[in-house]
């Protein structure tokens, strides 16, 4: 499932000049360093990926707040395994936002054979987003399942 989508990025980031490649099961290298991860789930005959990009993060930032404590607890999930990471803008200063935004685009559109077209969230769509955020995605419980930074 990660194949596909890791691929579509790597490939299409490649053929802009950046030595990106897959790296089974969920990651994507630019010059043998991290620069996404990503996670997925199967529900409902879909399939759900989702991932980061660094594009210019703090990566000290990054590193404090992905630290394993102990109070970790075992779930059924794949635990991360910390990898050195890098930022796009780092290795290649002439892209940018729209030029990441366009490479995604195009990778997807060329890799899945597929045309994307862009288009407004419907009002009913808006409404449950905003439900999500409030209800949800903006509370604490939510974002650090009970283990907040000190």
């Amino acid at each position: 499932m990660f194949h596909k989508v890791g691929n579509a990025v790597a490939t299409e980031l490649k053929r802009r000049g950046l030595n990106t490649n897959f790296q089974p099961p969920n990651k994507i290298l630019l010059n043998d360093k991290k620069i996404s991860g990503m996670a997925g789930a199967v529900k409902y005959r879909a399939i759900l990926i989702h991932g980061t990009l660094l594009v210019e993060t703090d990566t000290e930032v990054l590193k404090y707040v992905l630290k394993s404590t102990s109070l970790e607890k075992k779930t059924r999930f794949v635990r991360s395994v910390i990898s050195e990471v890098t930022n796009i803008i780092k290795e290649n200063d002439k892209l940018d936002m729209q030029n990441i935004r366009n490479i995604l685009w195009t990778g997807f559109e060329n890799f899945f054979k597929i045309k994307l077209n862009e288009d407004i969230l419907t009002t009913e769509e808006e409404i449950l987003t905003q439900k999500l955020y409030k209800e949800k995605y903006c509370k604490p419980e939510w974002n650090y399942k009970g283990n907040l930074l000190e």
